[in-house]
């Protein structure tokens, strides 16, 4: 079967200055555009400059300091008396040890990973849903087509009566009832509008109202999509569903967390230096210097790193277990789409057939009509029954192209140019 039989596809929307909204074009100006994106992408710099700032700690430390003391007594061999202290140095410290400090980083290592995935799966996720809001917004358009033929047919059918009630073959409530056919089929095309107009606002603010007003979806609803093997959907979630590669970032996060607590009681080394003057006379002459290098090991802290630890182990076993929930629930969704996708186009291929033979019988009624053969109940009956078909196939259609974009996404595969 070929989309090119049909004629509703004859019966588009054209505005001359329209631009065309392809599939590739919408998924590029949904990464730019999209404020969910945006928010993820401000979260990722975020986890970011928080993992510069635990490497950095790392780095030696200087701070100047300046002290000016005013005290009493001060005491001479005849007297007491007020003096001051005068003073100012550097002062400079760095870790040479630290399994806490690495620990720390280790763990905003990972949750950067996190932020990261988080990020995809909500770019992931926001280009599915503009990609399927243009599917439906080319489903709606073609609709709108099948209204505007159905509206010419109700013409032709009025004109048609109209004829035979002037030449005394029917009755005016022939005409009456063509007449009421074509008001009723006026209003649905009205709402067929209405219908796609409102789609089209939904996607504009998935792209924070970039599209103009008279943007056409220039995609096209596919018959027919190869089909893989499940097993290798399957593969392919596994490697690539962002949602999966988070939980397995948190997973590495946690771990990290049981080593920080675990590093509690883990000795640590730092060296420090400091230079400054001081004196009771300003400015001060006398130089000091010092150094220092300490080594600190904790040894006991009546069981608060124990239990720090024995419940971070039990976060460990949590994570565990979700990542192989989320895996599970990757699996069925493939599964469920891969399903869907066999099923619809069954349905597919219904539909066409049941549209043929709509189309072969309004088309025979008509004549038979024009002829005096049968009557204008069955004429319109035929034809509403016509032009039901071809909405039934276009939705049809939709709903084929929507299960296989859904198994796209339930693998993790960015759609392009599939459309």
């Amino acid at each position: 079967m070929k989309l090119a039989r049909c004629s509703f596809l004859l019966s588009l929307l054209v505005f001359s200055n329209a631009y065309g909204i392809t599939c590739s074009e919408l998924v590029t100006l949904v990464k730019e555009r999209n404020l969910d994106i945006k928010s993820g992408s401000v979260s990722v710099e975020a986890s970011r400059f928080s993992l510069f700032a635990d490497k950095r700690s790392f780095f030696p430390k200087v701070s100047f300091n300046a002290q000016v003391q005013e005290f009493y007594p001060y005491q001479t061999i005849f007297s007491k008396s007020w003096n001051q202290n005068y003073s100012y140095g550097f002062n400079a410290s760095f870790d040479l040890l630290n399994f806490q400090k690495s620990a720390k980083v280790k763990i905003d290592k990972e949750l950067l990973k996190v932020s990261k995935n988080e990020l995809s799966t909500t770019v992931l996720s926001s280009v599915y849903d503009a990609v399927g809001l243009l599917l439906q917004l080319k489903a709606k358009e073609m609709i709108v087509g099948v209204k505007e033929e159905a509206v010419k047919d109700s013409k032709e059918i009025l004109k048609a009566t109209e004829e035979r009630y002037k030449s005394g073959f029917v009755l005016i409530t022939d005409v009456l009832k063509a007449q009421a056919d074509l008001q009723k089929t006026v209003s649905e095309l009205e709402d067929a509008k209405l219908d796609y107009e409102q789609t089209f606002n939904d996607l504009n603010e998935l792209v924070d109202y970039s599209l103009k007003e008279n943007d056409k979806p220039e995609v096209s609803l596919k018959e027919k999509f190869p089909l893989k093997s499940l097993k290798y959907y399957l593969e392919f979630a596994f490697k690539n569903r962002p949602e999966i590669k988070k939980a397995e970032n948190e997973l590495k996060a946690t771990k990290a967390e049981l080593r920080l607590q675990r590093a509690s009681l883990s000795p640590s080394l730092s060296v420090s230096a400091s230079w400054s003057k001081l004196d009771t006379s300003f400015p001060p002459e006398d130089n000091n210097y010092s150094i220092a290098l300490t080594f600190s090991y904790p040894f006991f802290d009546s069981g608060v790193t124990k239990y720090r630890v024995l419940s971070e182990e039990k976060k460990v076993c949590l994570k565990e277990l979700g990542l192989k929930k989320v895996k599970n629930s990757v699996k069925k969704q493939v599964i469920n789409a891969y399903v869907s996708v066999k099923s619809k186009e069954e349905v597919l291929k219904s539909a066409f057939s049941f549209l043929t033979y709509s189309k072969k019988a309004y088309k025979r009624t008509l004549k038979e009509y024009e002829l005096g053969v049968t009557d204008i109940v069955d004429l319109l009956q035929t034809h509403s029954a016509y032009m039901n078909a071809e909405e039934n196939y276009i939705n049809a259609l939709l709903a084929y192209n929507l299960a296989v974009l859904q198994l796209l996404k339930a693998t993790g595969e960015m759609p392009g140019g599939m459309w």
